[in-house]
């Protein structure tokens, strides 16, 4: 049975298929997703890094995506003040951005990743409004981005 409100939240900078799988997979556990897109400004105050496509193109490209019903942009590490207003029945979290420095996957099994997570201040909000967090695995941005400089600093580009 599907829930009301879900809501999910991230930089969106280099859209690719694991945020269509994130998208689609919050489609299918409510009627209505909200995504809290992370602000310009607030990707070079955590990174240091100015993001590729600025917020209104990252915004345009997710409105543009058949999941999603609503993108609001937000500045800071956490929508901590949007979640406390729509208090949404889910939340649904990408893991990658909760995992510590040196994080290997291959070492640790799920329910030692779940223990990682708990840290998560939208997972405290959300759950204080009686809502549920979901935790949703997909590649990093940060690591899409390191495999194209290094295929470009390779020399390969794709062509055959």
């Amino acid at each position: 049975m599907q829930k009301g409100i879900v809501v999910t939240s991230g930089r969106f900078d280099i859209f690719h298929a694991g945020h269509a799988k994130l998208l689609e997979f919050c489609k299918e556990l409510g009627e209505f997703v909200i995504v809290l897109l992370q602000s310009d400004k607030s990707i070079v105050e955590l990174t240091g890094q100015v993001p590729i496509f600025q917020q209104e193109l990252r915004k345009h490209t997710l409105e543009a995506c058949r999941y999603v019903d609503n993108v609001t942009i937000f500045d800071g590490y956490a929508p901590a003040s949007e979640l406390t207003n729509i208090k949404p029945e889910i939340f649904v979290q990408e893991a990658p951005r909760l995992q510590p420095p040196g994080y290997d996957e291959s070492r640790e099994s799920v329910a030692e990743r779940q223990k990682t997570f708990t840290e998560a201040p939208e997972q405290e909000i959300v759950e204080f409004y009686e809502g549920n967090v979901v935790f949703f695995p997909i590649d990093s941005e940060e690591k899409i981005r390191e495999r194209v400089y290094a295929r470009l600093a390779n020399g390969d580009c794709g062509e055959e």
